[in-house]
């Protein structure tokens, strides 16, 4: 039994001379992801460090969360009261807190992250608010990815 969140239809059709082909697109998350936006999230069953959560998501085609939105924040918090691994870091540069992506943050929350303990460069949700913590902490983690598009004839 399929589960699907999100589930969208689009009929798409083809004429070929007196033949016509008939291609139905469906966009939605794999079983266990769950749906906000364009995006399907995974609360990790198991808890690891950063690096290791981090390779978990890769390969299942995904990335930890990056959050771009108070709304997407809301959305994240709403699925688990755990402190979670995000897509947040300063490995590369103490202080500059960038994105897995690569992107910059934009609007951190809460004087956080503050490398309160020192060597705190991975970052977390926790409570509703980002926080940094060691990365060689365990703990469970999210990742997103987009939505799956299928077709199907």
């Amino acid at each position: 039994k399929h589960v699907y969140i999100g589930l969208t239809w689009k009929l798409v059709v083809w004429s070929l001379g007196s033949c016509v082909i008939f291609l139905v697109e469906t966009k939605h998350c794999p079983d266990l992801w769950v749906r906000f936006h364009n995006s399907c999230y995974l609360l990790s069953p198991n808890p690891k460090n950063w690096a290791d959560s981090r390779q978990d998501c890769e390969e299942q085609g995904a990335h930890l969360v990056i959050i771009t939105s108070p709304e997407e924040q809301v959305s994240l918090i709403s699925l688990t009261v755990l402190c979670l691994w995000i897509g947040l870091t300063d490995r590369d540069s103490e202080n500059e807190w960038r994105w897995v992506n690569g992107d910059n943050v934009t609007s951190p929350t809460q004087k956080q992250p503050d490398n309160w303990r020192g060597d705190e460069d991975c970052g977390e949700i926790c409570n509703d608010k980002w926080n940094d913590k060691k990365c060689s902490d365990t703990q469970r983690f999210i990742c997103e990815r987009q939505k799956v598009c299928t077709y199907r004839n």
